[in-house]
């Protein structure tokens, strides 16, 4: 990787965690279970920066399969970013609820 380029910070869905966990006989599933693994490798080459947030976290934490997450929390050790939420992000959620949106995560 060229040192002058800038690491590209990646932030993914908590799917894409779970992702090498489902089912893996549809070609569709078996493709992205591969990506994934393989950005786990890029960011464990320190060629991509992974960035973990307390949305993901709360979101793994809803996971009855404790195998699944736990496993899927020892891929956030390795994020060099977090992002904790604030005030802001709750009265987002309130309003999001209000309009019709499923409450996920509304204190």
């Amino acid at each position: 990787m060229n040192l002058n380029m800038k690491k590209m910070k990646l932030y993914l869905d908590l799917c894409v965690f779970n992702r090498p966990f489902d089912y893996q006989g549809q070609e569709r599933i078996a493709l992205e279970t591969g990506a994934f693994i393989y950005l786990l490798e890029q960011i464990e080459k320190e060629n991509y920066i992974l960035i973990c947030s307390e949305a993901l976290v709360y979101e793994n934490n809803q996971n009855p399969d404790s195998l699944r997450r736990e496993r899927v929390s020892t891929y956030f050790e390795l994020a060099k970013d977090f992002i904790k939420l604030e005030e802001s992000d709750f009265n987002r959620a309130r309003f999001l609820n209000e309009i019709g949106f499923p409450d996920m995560m509304v204190s």
